[in-house]
């Protein structure tokens, strides 16, 4: 049974290129990842498109659905520029070049 009036402590964490986000809040316990970035008001940043993003805690893809633990880390994932396959197939080239 979840004690809805237990705080419980989570991390919300993102990285751009100069931008490093990590926060850490009291929230309610028994809250999913969806009403814990609405309080943390990550949503309204210019920087991040939350509903383009994938989300993780601790590595493992989640939904927004998902019911937070104590002590979890959301990770705010960014979309991957260029396939790291197709990276290194390019870096392998340039050094055969050189």
């Amino acid at each position: 049974m979840i004690n809805y009036k237990k705080k419980i402590t989570i991390y919300i964490v993102y990285f751009l290129k100069k931008i490093q986000y990590i926060k850490k809040f009291k929230v309610k316990n028994g809250i999913c990842v969806k009403d814990a970035l609405k309080i943390s008001k990550i949503i309204n940043n210019k920087h991040l498109n939350i509903t383009n993003n994938n989300i993780g805690i601790y590595g493992e893809l989640i939904s927004f659905d998902y019911i937070l633990n104590n002590n979890d880390r959301i990770e705010i994932y960014q979309p991957l520029k260029i396939n790291p396959k197709e990276l290194r197939i390019k870096k392998i080239k340039k050094k055969k070049i050189v």
